[in-house]
């Protein structure tokens, strides 16, 4: 019983190490072929936490609503690590963020999108190898 109890406090530590993409925010309009800012929060943390790096992929929907991309993300505007800071003005959530500035290719189709952004981290004393995918659909006009 004792192991249950463990395997859920890991469990629930590791999920609040998340990121969130904050911007830009579910179905916003974007304008094909110009330039979007997307901040990436890291959610609190109740552990020690080692950022290994983020990704910036964005798709188009092929069906509405869009399914949350679980695996195969689209195509890549950027791989790097993940340092977020504190910054002027402070993310909508409050926690440290980090901007990444991709261009919507300018010949993508219409109607909904998505941006999906892969995180990887070591959490806790023992580097637990923790992953995910935050993502938010948007709409292209």
């Amino acid at each position: 019983m004792k192991s249950v109890f463990t395997i859920l406090a890991i469990a629930g530590g590791v999920l609040a190490q998340g990121v969130q993409i904050t911007f830009p925010f579910e179905g916003l309009d974007l304008i094909a072929g110009t330039p979007v800012n997307v901040q990436v929060t890291q959610l609190e943390t109740t552990s020690s936490l080692q950022n290994m790096g983020i990704a910036v992929a964005f798709q188009h929907c092929p069906q509405d609503p869009c399914s949350s991309v679980s695996e195969a993300v689209g195509p890549v505007f950027f791989v790097g690590p993940h340092n977020p800071q504190f910054s002027e003005p402070p993310s909508p959530i409050g926690g440290p963020y980090q901007n990444v500035t991709v261009t919507i290719p300018s010949n993508i189709q219409k109607g909904l999108a998505i941006f999906s952004v892969p995180h990887a981290a070591l959490v806790g004393a023992d580097a637990f190898f923790f992953t995910e995918i935050a993502n938010v659909t948007v709409n292209i006009v």
